[in-house]
């Protein structure tokens, strides 16, 4: 005898476990890029909200200012999957996972099975906060399509038990077919031909005709429906045979160094996630792919190959660059990679390799190592130096709860009781940022203070209001409505709104030759006229963007190639004697004393706004061609540079011929190394 207890609405239940003011109101919890609906509470359902419906068409719907949406937080909901297992098990004679909301139970030889699954129900509902339905039946197809019918019916108990066959004689000429687990949409549409309409009508046609209308699958499950069990129980899950890391973008893709650092950090969550189920993997397949939805230029590509059997992350980012590095065209606009790993075997299993190309035990231990560290401090504290620190490409979830059971750092501390509707408090915010604008401190994030605004009634009226069109909160909305001010203060140089950027597009596109204009002013008309605004966006994700390059970072960048176009010019007029004392005395900084450019992995801002004004502007001409990727960091050795360079500058101005002399060089090059 079987039992399946399935988490009602599991995702938002978990949102409500932590967030009170959540229950009793609509919530759905949205997919990857705060997309499509895949999870809603049964107030969600009632005003008609379709599971896949994408949020941002759904959202513009009247009636629907109530509902509460959520980004997903996959780490809060599989550590409550996890947390409701082990309750499980501390009641029921035996459980298997089935999915991260579904278990099946064991309840072979229990008395009174209604009596213990209301009790599994309530402890479960008591501890871990989560709402369940469990149903009964003696195959694991009859429990799941009682679960099915407990959903259904809300002023139920909870429970359905359809062990008996008398109730599910009476039962089944009211269930449709649509409910039956294992029956899809193909095979509803040959059933419903046939005039096969519910469970009842199912189990009148025989065997062997269900067997070549439906072939074996569909067989089992007539037996299955029939009391007869076709699906063994199993509390040990089958090995996975293969593994899959693949992400949508937050934005667009259009730089090589951006992609290499997704790729890198999925390949490092595969081998996170092989080493956590004991497995190693014998091949790969990597992929990237463009927007299929938009009219930008399409490309899809992947790579499947055989890989030395391994869980070793840094074996695994170096064959996905590879493979990556293959695929990669520059002049598209990627939304999507993944990372697959397949053929899967134990580690215990797994045949030893005569002559591996990395040491099997040192491995181990640094991958042990490795692993302790994350699971101490965090997912990404220690991480492959090739998957960065930056993700501006990682995914939008604009609405993230914070990851109640896994991260204390991220529960939200209590704040002082407050008159309503008086106060707005500012979190914390914890942000992760690849350089502060601070030069010669990388990789350290903003000091945040948390602070109060008393606002009048009427501008908190009008704050709320603002809130409630950008679907934010309170506190969010105050964050954004100061950084929207900052930005353009005077003082803040060139900004554009967004409707100022489309207008700037539009005029550049004039310029251009009817067939390379890139904008549909139709289109553009179209979606102004119909209030469409979000098409905009949604067509041209790289016009509407919030990234501005630091003012630091830009006269870093200036300062930099300013300085090394004096270097190198002065180099080039050196006499022998000069170029031996310069590698004399700067050592290995006065062998090939060139620019190198900045680190595409940790340094991309740098990078790009040095691309920029090579490429683009012309300036700096003597670097034009470069790749300017130096592969190391360099900024803070840039930075104690340039402080060297600028008194030697203010005097170069005075000199005829103007330039450097091999002393000046060789102090400038030997502040590179010396430390503040």
């Amino acid at each position: 005898m079987f039992a399946l207890i399935d988490g009602n609405s599991f995702y938002c239940s978990c949102e409500r476990a932590f967030d009170p003011s959540l229950r009793g109101k609509p919530v759905v919890v949205l997919s990857n890029n705060d997309g499509c609906i895949i999870a809603r509470t049964q107030e969600a359902k009632d005003l008609g909200l379709k599971m896949g419906e994408p949020w941002h068409i759904a959202s513009k719907r009247p009636g629907l200012k109530s509902v509460v949406w959520m980004s997903s937080n996959y780490a809060l909901y599989g550590d409550m999957s996890r947390r409701m297992y082990e309750l499980l098990v501390e009641r029921a004679p035996a459980v298997e996972p089935y999915s991260i909301d579904e278990m099946f139970m064991d309840f072979a030889g229990v008395p009174d099975m209604p009596a213990l699954a209301a009790d599994i129900r309530a402890y479960v509902r008591r501890v871990a906060k989560i709402p369940t339905c469990v149903g009964i039946g003696p195959t694991k197809t009859i429990a799941k399509l009682a679960n099915k019918v407990a959903k259904s019916y809300r002023a139920g108990t909870g429970v359905c038990d359809l062990s008996s066959p008398e109730v599910r004689a009476a039962a089944y000429p009211k269930i449709d077919i649509s409910d039956v687990w294992g029956i899809g949409p193909a095979s509803q549409t040959k059933l419903r031909k046939r005039g096969v309409l519910t469970v009842a009508d199912f189990l009148l046609i025989p065997k062997v005709e269900v067997r070549g209308l439906m072939t074996v699958v569909g067989a089992r499950t007539h037996a299955e429906l029939n009391g007869v069990s076709c699906i063994a129980f199993s509390e040990t899950p089958a090995t996975r045979k293969s593994l899959a890391v693949t992400r949508s973008f937050g934005r667009s893709v259009t730089e090589w160094c951006e992609m290499e650092k997704a790729l890198a950090s999925y390949a490092t969550r595969a081998g996170e996630k092989l080493r956590g189920h004991k497995l190693a993997a014998t091949a790969m397949q990597v992929f990237v792919r463009t927007n299929e939805f938009n009219k930008d230029p399409k490309y899809f590509n992947q790579a499947t190959f055989d890989i030395e059997p391994t869980s070793d992350t840094l074996a695994l980012v170096k064959d996905t660059l590879r493979a990556g590095r293959r695929l990669w065209r520059p002049g598209y606009r990627y939304a999507k990679a993944g990372v697959v790993l397949l053929d899967l075997s134990s580690t215990s299993t797994l045949p030893e390799t005569l002559f591996p190309s990395i040491d099997p035990e040192r491995s181990v231990r640094l991958m042990g190592a490795m692993d302790a560290i994350n699971q101490r401090y965090g997912r990404r504290t220690l991480i492959p130096g090739r998957a960065g620190l930056a993700q501006r490409w990682s995914m939008k979830r604009q609405r993230l709860s914070p990851r109640y059971t896994t991260e204390i750092g991220e529960i939200a501390r209590p704040a002082p009781q407050a008159e309503p509707r008086t106060v707005v408090r500012l979190r914390r915010m914890y942000v992760r940022r690849m350089m502060s604008r601070q030069h010669g401190r990388p990789g350290m994030p903003p000091k945040s203070e948390r602070f109060e605004m008393r606002l009048e009634p009427m501008l908190l009226e009008r704050l709320d209001q603002w809130a409630e069109e950008k679907g934010a909160s309170r506190a969010e909305a105050a964050r954004d409505l100061i950084l929207l001010g900052l930005d353009r203060s005077p003082r803040a140089g060139v900004s554009f709104s967004d409707g100022e950027k489309l207008i700037m597009a539009m005029i550049a596109d004039l310029g251009k030759p009817k067939t390379s204009r890139e904008i549909d002013t139709d289109e553009v008309m179209s979606a102004i006229y119909g209030g469409h605004l979000w098409a905009l966006k949604w067509e041209m994700q790289g016009l509407f963007h919030d990234h501005v390059d630091a003012p630091g970072a830009v006269s870093l960048v200036v300062d930099t190639l300013d300085m090394w176009s004096f270097i190198e010019e002065a180099v080039e007029r050196f006499s022998a004697a000069e170029r031996k004392l310069l590698e004399k005395e700067a050592g290995v900084w006065g062998k090939y004393p060139k620019f190198s450019g900045f680190d595409g992995n940790n340094e991309t801002e740098y990078l790009g706004i040095a691309r920029h004004l090579v490429d683009r502007m012309d300036r700096f001409s003597r670097f034009k061609g470069r790749e300017m990727n130096s592969h190391s960091p360099v900024v803070t050795r840039y930075a104690r540079m340039t402080r060297a360079f600028q008194p030697v500058r203010a005097s170069l101005g005075g000199r005829t011929p103007i330039g450097m002399n091999v002393t000046e060089v060789i102090t400038l090059l030997n502040s590179a190394r010396h430390t503040d």
